[in-house]
């Protein structure tokens, strides 16, 4: 089962997300949170004609395991936060604190087992 949803860790910058869940799900289970690499990057982080994420959140929810993958702050709205920012973005801004509010999100879902959520890293 697939959800749209939004990422709002900060609220100026709304990040499209996919909340993929098993077909199956009849008690809570576990998650996690993909984090993207380097560069701006889309919520399947698209490689040529390879949807990285959206492979592995297909495969997790075969297994039993719920995902969620969104859109990187610099996919959709780089060039205003590098300018407004000054010119030089952190990891933090860039990357943690969406990662951070995502987590929560799955933690507060009641789908989703609280003490069983991850995060997947790749680059």
């Amino acid at each position: 089962m697939i959800e749209q949803i939004t990422i709002q860790a900060n609220t100026a910058y709304p990040l499209e997300g996919i909340l993929t869940l098993p077909d199956t799900q009849t008690e809570k289970v576990p998650a996690v949170v993909f984090v993207h690499g380097s560069g701006p990057v889309d919520k399947d982080e698209t490689i040529g004609a390879n949807k990285l994420f959206r492979y592995f959140a297909d495969g997790l929810a075969q297994k039993g395991i719920a995902s969620l993958r969104y859109d990187k702050r610099t996919y959709k709205y780089g060039k205003q936060i590098i300018r407004e920012l000054g010119g030089s973005l952190t990891v933090e801004e860039e990357v943690i604190h969406d990662v951070l509010f995502a987590s929560h999100m799955l933690k507060t879902d009641p789908r989703i087992d609280a003490n069983s959520v991850f995060m997947i890293g790749h680059s």
